[in-house]
């Protein structure tokens, strides 16, 4: 994962003529680090901030967290990855991911297809919003939640490729997002 978002860019935005790169930290303070290798400058580390913002920064656990939160794994009749997992906590979620489903040899397809789940997750996060303008006071329940559950309604087609080519969610998409994400809240508190 880390060489793959090392070689991976992003098409430039409308808004943005800069290629980036969601950069993948496997160990803590590597960002921080590698950006400092780049450069002591103000200048070298601008640039270092401009082909990998800060806000396209995914740790291991955020890639297990993105990811569980949209599928559903069975070992056998046992359900062992599903938002229900994810919710459990960043460390046991992540021991799940590990061994159920992170794939032996990651290719781009499912680094771009990990990316668009990241893209989804948070884009929900913000929709959901932070006290106390926030649809409630379960975030970390209920993004997971809503968003397993959309991909299971969708039977498994939401369009991950056209994410990843946008680098954004449909101004549709994100209404039916706070919808869903408002009745899921209600639906946990009930």
């Amino acid at each position: 994962m880390e060489k793959l978002s090392r070689s991976i860019w992003v098409q430039p935005l409308k808004s943005n003529n800069i290629q980036t790169r969601w950069f993948y930290e496997r160990a803590r303070g590597q960002y921080r680090n590698t950006r400092n290798k780049e450069g002591f400058t103000k200048a070298k580390k601008k640039a270092f901030d401009l082909r990998n913002p800060r806000r396209q920064l995914i740790t291991k656990v955020n890639l297990a967290k993105y990811i569980n939160s949209c599928v559903q794994v069975y070992k056998g009749k046992k359900l062992v990855i599903a938002p229900h997992i994810v919710v459990r906590g960043s460390q046991k979620n992540y021991v799940q991911f590990l061994s159920y489903n992170m794939p032996q040899k990651p290719s781009k397809r499912f680094f771009e297809q990990f990316v668009a789940k990241a893209v989804l997750f948070k884009t929900s996060e913000k929709i959901y919003g932070v006290k106390p303008n926030s649809i409630g006071d379960m975030r970390y329940i209920t993004v997971p939640y809503s968003i397993g559950w959309l991909n299971l309604k969708t039977e498994y087609k939401i369009d991950f490729d056209k994410i990843w080519k946008q680098q954004s969610l449909s101004d549709n998409m994100q209404r039916l997002l706070y919808d869903l994400m408002v009745k899921v809240e209600s639906f946990i508190k009930d």
